[in-house]
């Protein structure tokens, strides 16, 4: 099992600039009431997980707001067209798993990084093409 959680600092970010918009809109009911909805909602992303689990024949991909699934997403192999692999920031690989209906599962930021080694292997035992770019590949000789 993989687990990631949502990326905190994002949130406070914008959870600051609520604020500063719902002081600065105090005669504004409506614009009021807008930016309260949207602390609501970054309050709650604090505690948004995602969950990743690999077995022999299928991939299931879990968002958990608390302990209540918000999505839940599970692919046998055959359900999946390829897996591409390729380097989004400085120094963060993620994989894209790209599925034949549905939407595709997007895997970044999961700890333990073996995630991705799983992955190859997930494909290489089930026969699916793999499609790795030049700067992941990079990352993955520096890892």
């Amino acid at each position: 099992m993989y687990k990631a959680t949502t990326q905190k600092l994002l949130f406070v970010f914008l959870l600051g600039v609520d604020l500063i918009l719902f002081f600065g809109s105090l005669g504004d009911t409506g614009f009021m009431v807008l930016t309260i909805f949207l602390s609501l909602i970054c309050v709650l992303m604090f505690f948004v997980k995602y969950e990743f689990q690999i077995n022999e024949q299928t991939l299931l991909y879990r968002i958990q707001l608390f302990t209540f699934a918000i999505y839940v997403k599970q692919a046998n192999a055959k359900d999946v067209q390829m897996i591409h692999f390729k380097r989004v920031s400085w120094n963060t690989r993620i994989a894209i798993v790209k599925l034949y209906k549905g939407w595709n599962m997007r895997i970044a930021l999961f700890s333990p990084d073996a995630v991705f080694e799983e992955l190859e292997r997930y494909a290489e035992r089930n026969n699916i093409a793999i499609n790795k770019t030049k700067d992941y590949k990079i990352l993955k000789k520096m890892a």
